[in-house]
Protein backbone atom coordinates (compact mmCIF):
# COMPACT_ATOMS: atom_id res chain seq x y z
CA UNK A 1 0.00 0.00 0.00
CA UNK A 2 1.52 3.32 -1.13
CA UNK A 3 0.29 6.72 -0.01
CA UNK A 4 1.45 10.27 0.66
CA UNK A 5 4.57 9.95 2.81
CA UNK A 6 5.69 6.58 1.40
CA UNK A 7 9.30 6.34 0.23
CA UNK A 8 11.54 3.91 -1.59
CA UNK A 9 11.95 1.86 -4.76
CA UNK A 10 8.27 0.92 -4.97
CA UNK A 11 7.45 4.63 -5.18
CA UNK A 12 10.06 5.09 -7.94
CA UNK A 13 8.37 2.29 -9.90
CA UNK A 14 4.97 3.93 -9.33
CA UNK A 15 6.27 7.31 -10.53
CA UNK A 16 7.82 5.69 -13.61
CA UNK A 17 4.55 3.88 -14.41
CA UNK A 18 2.65 7.16 -14.17
CA UNK A 19 5.22 8.95 -16.35
CA UNK A 20 4.86 6.34 -19.10
CA UNK A 21 1.13 7.12 -19.01
CA UNK A 22 1.68 10.84 -19.60
CA UNK A 23 2.49 12.34 -16.20
CA UNK A 24 5.70 14.23 -15.47
CA UNK A 25 6.96 13.24 -12.06
CA UNK A 26 10.44 13.08 -10.62
CA UNK A 27 11.32 9.43 -9.97
CA UNK A 28 12.83 10.34 -6.61
CA UNK A 29 11.03 7.70 -4.57
CA UNK A 30 9.18 10.25 -2.45
CA UNK A 31 5.37 10.02 -2.49
CA UNK A 32 4.48 13.69 -2.09
CA UNK A 33 1.61 15.96 -3.16
CA UNK A 34 2.46 15.81 -6.87
CA UNK A 35 2.54 12.01 -6.92
CA UNK A 36 -0.69 11.89 -4.90
CA UNK A 37 -2.37 14.27 -7.36
CA UNK A 38 -1.22 12.12 -10.31
CA UNK A 39 -2.58 8.98 -8.63
CA UNK A 40 -5.95 10.64 -8.03
CA UNK A 41 -6.16 11.76 -11.65
CA UNK A 42 -5.23 8.26 -12.83
CA UNK A 43 -7.81 6.67 -10.54
CA UNK A 44 -10.54 9.03 -11.74
CA UNK A 45 -9.73 8.38 -15.40
CA UNK A 46 -9.90 4.62 -14.83
CA UNK A 47 -13.03 4.52 -12.66
CA UNK A 48 -11.18 3.53 -9.50
CA UNK A 49 -12.31 6.26 -7.13
CA UNK A 50 -9.82 8.96 -6.19
CA UNK A 51 -8.40 8.49 -2.70
CA UNK A 52 -4.78 8.88 -3.84
CA UNK A 53 -3.80 5.59 -2.21
CA UNK A 54 -2.21 2.87 -4.33
CA UNK A 55 -3.66 -0.40 -3.13
CA UNK A 56 -3.92 -3.76 -4.94
CA UNK A 57 -6.68 -2.62 -7.36
CA UNK A 58 -4.91 0.57 -8.46
CA UNK A 59 -1.56 -1.24 -8.68
CA UNK A 60 -3.03 -4.01 -10.84
CA UNK A 61 -4.60 -1.40 -13.12
CA UNK A 62 -1.29 0.48 -13.42
CA UNK A 63 0.58 -2.75 -14.20
CA UNK A 64 -1.93 -3.76 -16.88
CA UNK A 65 -1.86 -0.34 -18.50
CA UNK A 66 1.93 -0.22 -18.40
CA UNK A 67 2.15 -3.56 -20.21
CA UNK A 68 -0.41 -2.46 -22.82
CA UNK A 69 1.31 0.87 -23.48
CA UNK A 70 4.99 -0.09 -23.22
CA UNK A 71 5.39 -3.47 -24.88
CA UNK A 72 5.77 -2.98 -28.61
CA UNK A 73 5.33 -5.96 -30.93
CA UNK A 74 8.16 -5.96 -33.46
CA UNK A 75 8.35 -9.57 -34.50
CA UNK A 76 11.33 -11.08 -36.25
CA UNK A 77 10.91 -12.95 -39.56
CA UNK A 78 9.44 -16.42 -39.11
CA UNK A 79 12.77 -18.17 -39.75
CA UNK A 80 14.21 -16.53 -36.60
CA UNK A 81 12.18 -18.53 -34.08
CA UNK A 82 10.37 -21.83 -33.61
CA UNK A 83 6.57 -21.54 -33.77
CA UNK A 84 6.04 -24.04 -30.95
CA UNK A 85 3.84 -22.98 -28.06
CA UNK A 86 5.77 -24.13 -24.98
CA UNK A 87 5.23 -23.62 -21.23
CA UNK A 88 7.74 -21.28 -19.60
CA UNK A 89 9.53 -22.10 -16.34
CA UNK A 90 12.21 -19.46 -15.99
CA UNK A 91 13.63 -16.13 -17.16
CA UNK A 92 17.23 -15.47 -18.27
CA UNK A 93 18.69 -11.96 -18.29
CA UNK A 94 21.09 -10.78 -21.01
CA UNK A 95 22.61 -7.53 -22.26
CA UNK A 96 23.91 -6.43 -25.63
CA UNK A 97 27.14 -4.51 -26.28
CA UNK A 98 25.91 -2.35 -29.17
CA UNK A 99 24.64 0.58 -27.11
CA UNK A 100 21.44 1.44 -25.23
CA UNK A 101 19.56 2.69 -28.30
CA UNK A 102 20.53 -0.21 -30.56
CA UNK A 103 17.11 -1.77 -31.12
CA UNK A 104 17.33 -1.40 -34.91
CA UNK A 105 20.76 -3.03 -34.97
CA UNK A 106 19.61 -5.88 -32.75
CA UNK A 107 16.61 -6.57 -34.99
CA UNK A 108 18.78 -6.42 -38.12
CA UNK A 109 21.39 -8.80 -36.67
CA UNK A 110 18.88 -11.35 -35.44
CA UNK A 111 16.92 -11.16 -38.71
CA UNK A 112 20.04 -12.46 -40.45
CA UNK A 113 20.37 -15.47 -38.17
CA UNK A 114 18.39 -18.65 -37.79
CA UNK A 115 16.58 -18.99 -34.48
CA UNK A 116 18.94 -17.01 -32.23
CA UNK A 117 17.16 -14.29 -30.24
CA UNK A 118 15.58 -13.39 -26.92
CA UNK A 119 11.83 -12.85 -26.63
CA UNK A 120 12.14 -9.30 -25.28
CA UNK A 121 14.56 -6.41 -25.77
CA UNK A 122 14.55 -3.36 -23.49
CA UNK A 123 15.83 -0.27 -25.27
CA UNK A 124 17.59 2.69 -23.65
CA UNK A 125 14.36 4.73 -23.56
CA UNK A 126 12.67 2.02 -21.48
CA UNK A 127 10.50 0.73 -24.33
CA UNK A 128 10.10 -3.06 -24.27
CA UNK A 129 10.15 -4.74 -27.68
CA UNK A 130 8.62 -8.18 -28.02
CA UNK A 131 10.35 -9.80 -30.98
CA UNK A 132 9.10 -13.41 -30.69
CA UNK A 133 5.31 -13.92 -30.69
CA UNK A 134 3.13 -15.87 -28.28
CA UNK A 135 4.99 -18.51 -26.27
CA UNK A 136 7.27 -19.41 -29.17
CA UNK A 137 11.03 -19.66 -28.66
CA UNK A 138 14.53 -19.26 -30.06
CA UNK A 139 18.02 -20.20 -28.89
CA UNK A 140 19.64 -17.74 -26.50
CA UNK A 141 21.39 -19.82 -23.84
CA UNK A 142 23.92 -21.62 -26.04
CA UNK A 143 24.65 -24.46 -23.61
CA UNK A 144 26.77 -27.50 -24.32
CA UNK A 145 24.45 -29.89 -22.50
CA UNK A 146 22.15 -32.61 -23.78
CA UNK A 147 18.98 -30.73 -22.78
CA UNK A 148 20.03 -27.36 -24.27
CA UNK A 149 17.06 -27.29 -26.67
CA UNK A 150 14.52 -28.03 -23.94
CA UNK A 151 16.03 -25.37 -21.66
CA UNK A 152 15.77 -22.77 -24.43
CA UNK A 153 12.14 -23.75 -25.04
CA UNK A 154 11.28 -23.27 -21.37
CA UNK A 155 13.26 -20.07 -20.74
CA UNK A 156 12.16 -16.53 -21.60
CA UNK A 157 15.13 -14.41 -22.64
CA UNK A 158 15.22 -10.67 -21.88
CA UNK A 159 17.94 -8.54 -23.50
CA UNK A 160 18.85 -5.11 -22.09
CA UNK A 161 20.53 -2.86 -24.66
CA UNK A 162 23.83 -1.52 -23.33
CA UNK A 163 27.48 -0.92 -24.17
CA UNK A 164 28.68 -3.58 -21.72
CA UNK A 165 32.32 -3.57 -20.55
CA UNK A 166 34.51 -0.48 -20.90
CA UNK A 167 38.31 -0.35 -20.97
CA UNK A 168 40.82 2.48 -20.61
CA UNK A 169 43.54 2.55 -23.28
CA UNK A 170 46.08 5.33 -23.62
CA UNK A 171 43.87 7.65 -21.63
CA UNK A 172 40.75 6.92 -23.68
CA UNK A 173 37.68 4.93 -22.70
CA UNK A 174 36.90 2.22 -25.26
CA UNK A 175 33.81 0.06 -25.79
CA UNK A 176 33.65 -3.68 -26.46
CA UNK A 177 34.38 -3.04 -30.15
CA UNK A 178 37.62 -1.22 -29.22
CA UNK A 179 36.13 2.08 -30.39
CA UNK A 180 35.83 5.34 -28.50
CA UNK A 181 33.22 4.96 -25.76
CA UNK A 182 30.15 7.20 -25.89
CA UNK A 183 30.60 9.30 -22.73
CA UNK A 184 26.90 10.23 -22.86
CA UNK A 185 26.42 7.15 -20.69
CA UNK A 186 27.88 6.96 -17.16
CA UNK A 187 30.49 4.32 -16.36
CA UNK A 188 30.24 2.18 -13.24
CA UNK A 189 33.48 1.01 -11.66
CA UNK A 190 33.22 -2.18 -9.64
CA UNK A 191 35.20 -2.80 -6.45
CA UNK A 192 36.61 -5.93 -8.07
CA UNK A 193 36.56 -7.16 -11.67
CA UNK A 194 33.66 -9.27 -12.93
CA UNK A 195 34.50 -11.75 -15.68
CA UNK A 196 37.68 -9.80 -16.41
CA UNK A 197 36.32 -6.22 -16.41
CA UNK A 198 35.86 -3.70 -13.62
CA UNK A 199 34.29 -0.88 -15.69
CA UNK A 200 30.87 -1.10 -17.34
CA UNK A 201 28.32 1.15 -18.91
CA UNK A 202 25.94 1.75 -16.03
CA UNK A 203 22.46 0.37 -16.68
CA UNK A 204 19.88 3.10 -17.17
CA UNK A 205 17.17 3.76 -14.58
CA UNK A 206 14.33 3.52 -17.10
CA UNK A 207 15.61 0.14 -18.28
CA UNK A 208 15.74 -1.20 -14.74
CA UNK A 209 12.21 0.06 -14.02
CA UNK A 210 10.92 -1.56 -17.22
CA UNK A 211 12.82 -4.76 -16.44
CA UNK A 212 11.26 -4.86 -12.97
CA UNK A 213 7.74 -4.46 -14.35
CA UNK A 214 8.31 -6.94 -17.18
CA UNK A 215 9.64 -9.61 -14.80
CA UNK A 216 6.64 -9.07 -12.51
CA UNK A 217 4.30 -9.43 -15.49
CA UNK A 218 5.98 -12.60 -16.79
CA UNK A 219 6.18 -14.24 -13.37
CA UNK A 220 2.46 -13.63 -12.88
CA UNK A 221 1.55 -14.76 -16.39
CA UNK A 222 3.62 -17.96 -16.37
CA UNK A 223 3.64 -18.72 -12.63
CA UNK A 224 7.42 -18.39 -12.49
CA UNK A 225 8.70 -18.29 -8.88
CA UNK A 226 10.85 -15.47 -7.55
CA UNK A 227 13.82 -17.79 -7.07
CA UNK A 228 17.34 -17.79 -8.44
CA UNK A 229 19.34 -14.61 -8.79
CA UNK A 230 16.67 -12.34 -7.29
CA UNK A 231 17.23 -14.13 -3.98
CA UNK A 232 20.85 -15.24 -4.12
CA UNK A 233 22.40 -12.24 -5.99
CA UNK A 234 24.84 -14.86 -7.26
CA UNK A 235 26.11 -13.92 -10.72
CA UNK A 236 28.57 -16.81 -10.96
CA UNK A 237 28.22 -20.16 -12.72
CA UNK A 238 25.74 -22.53 -11.11
CA UNK A 239 25.99 -26.35 -11.15
CA UNK A 240 24.66 -27.99 -14.31
CA UNK A 241 22.17 -29.87 -12.15
CA UNK A 242 20.53 -26.51 -11.30
CA UNK A 243 19.93 -25.53 -14.95
CA UNK A 244 16.42 -27.01 -14.87
CA UNK A 245 15.31 -25.11 -11.76
CA UNK A 246 12.48 -22.58 -12.22
CA UNK A 247 13.07 -18.93 -11.39
CA UNK A 248 15.00 -15.89 -12.59
CA UNK A 249 18.60 -16.31 -13.69
CA UNK A 250 21.46 -14.49 -15.39
CA UNK A 251 23.29 -15.62 -18.53
CA UNK A 252 26.45 -15.79 -16.39
CA UNK A 253 24.73 -18.40 -14.20
CA UNK A 254 24.71 -20.75 -17.20
CA UNK A 255 28.00 -19.93 -18.94
CA UNK A 256 31.47 -19.10 -17.64
CA UNK A 257 32.39 -17.42 -20.94
CA UNK A 258 29.60 -14.81 -20.73
CA UNK A 259 29.50 -11.51 -18.84
CA UNK A 260 25.86 -10.47 -19.25
CA UNK A 261 24.49 -9.05 -17.08
CA UNK A 262 27.15 -7.56 -14.78
CA UNK A 263 26.43 -7.07 -11.02
CA UNK A 264 25.78 -3.33 -11.15
CA UNK A 265 24.24 -1.46 -8.22
CA UNK A 266 21.06 -0.57 -10.13
CA UNK A 267 20.50 -4.15 -11.26
CA UNK A 268 21.03 -5.49 -7.74
CA UNK A 269 18.66 -2.87 -6.32
CA UNK A 270 16.02 -3.94 -8.84
CA UNK A 271 16.51 -7.63 -7.98
CA UNK A 272 16.33 -6.88 -4.24
CA UNK A 273 12.95 -5.23 -4.70
CA UNK A 274 11.40 -8.11 -6.66
CA UNK A 275 11.07 -10.21 -3.49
Amino acid sequence: MLRNGSRGYAVQILQYQLNTLGFKLSTDGNFGPMTESAVKIYQTRNGLGSDGVVGPVTQRSLQNNFIKMNIVDRFLPAHCYFAENTPKKRICLHHTVGGPMAINGVIATWSGTRSIATTYVINGDGVIYKVIPQNFWAHHLGLKVANNTQLNKETIGIEVNAWGPVTLKNGRYMNAYDRAYDMTYPIEKLDKPFRGWNMWQEYLDVQMYSLFLLIRHLCNEHNIPYEGICRTKNFELMPTADFTKPGIFNHTNYRADKSDMYPGKKLITMLNNLV
